[in-house]
């Protein structure tokens, strides 16, 4: 809540204040970010918490830590960046189609991050939950959890993104599109919206329940795969050889969101991420 008070503050001086336009944004962003920096460092240095840094200056590595933090951050950083390369690959496609499709995917993808926040929310704790229990050696917990959180997932989305349906139409108005525009991103918001009730939990929450058992270097391959393959390839294919423009991007998302759902669902069901004695 501070970042982003910070955030809408600063943007709304710079931009409409002093002029800035698109520096005064990236600028606005900067001193948000840094302002959560300190906010949380200080977090961190109060001695209430369970977790604290007495002095920073004074630590010393634990390698033996580090090495095992190493291991599940380095592939996941990997998997996080080619994901957003690949996404940036998938935008120079979109650029093609004309202003209007650019117009409708922006506006889609921002609604579409709005349907998968209540997701997003218990997908945090998922590999908390889950490294809890296999820290424990107890698999037939991290299963429960695994069945109970997915559950609670599926639960809130559908309900969240039937809040959302009945309310599109008043919040595209509030972006002043073109009718052409805002025809495109009402398709594609529906289409999502149906997307993250029905794929988003296999395709985003198993994964995580994965790399929470250390299972980390299956989801980087599958991820990267997937997007490689499915999204970025399709996206071509459907942009050159059909005419479907956006809607062929769409679609090309959905297939690599039912491509991972079953890879990493497979992978679950196999028992290859974890020890079977312990069960």
């Amino acid at each position: 809540l501070i970042v982003n008070c910070v955030n809408i503050s600063f943007n709304a001086l710079f931009i409409y204040g002093f002029k800035w336009g698109v520096a005064g944004a990236g600028l606005a962003t900067l001193i948000a970010r840094a302002t959560a920096a300190v906010v949380i460092m200080i977090r961190l240095h109060d001695d209430h918490n369970k977790v604290y840094v007495k002095d920073i200056l004074k630590s010393r590595p634990q390698w033996s830590v580090i090495k095992r933090i190493l291991c599940v951050g380095i592939p996941t950083g990997l998997e996080n960046g080619i994901f957003h390369i690949g996404k940036i690959l998938v935008a120079t496609q979109v650029a093609g189609f004309g202003t209007a499709a650019i117009a409708a995917k922006a506006v889609a993808g921002n609604l579409g991050g709005f349907q998968c926040i209540p997701g997003n929310g218990i997908n945090l704790s998922v590999i908390t939950v889950i490294g809890h229990c296999v820290g424990a050696d107890r698999y037939d917990q991290a299963r429960h959890y695994t069945r109970k959180l997915f559950g609670y997932a599926y639960g809130v989305l559908i309900v969240w993104n039937l809040i959302m349906g009945a309310l599109y139409s008043p919040i595209l108005s509030l972006y002043n599109l073109m009718p052409e525009t805002e025809k495109m991103a009402l398709m594609l918001i529906i289409i999502h919206g149906i997307a993250t009730c029905t794929l988003w939990a296999p395709s985003f929450m198993m994964p995580n329940v994965l790399k929470g058992a250390g299972d980390v270097k299956y989801t980087m391959v599958i991820s990267a795969g997937s997007m490689w393959v499915f999204r970025i390839l399709l996206c071509m294919v459907f942009g050159k050889y059909t005419n479907w423009g956006i809607y062929g991007v769409w679609a090309a998302m959905m297939i690599d969101w039912v491509a991972r759902g079953i890879s990493f669902v497979g992978r679950y069901c196999t028992n290859k991420w974890y020890n079977k004695k312990a069960i």
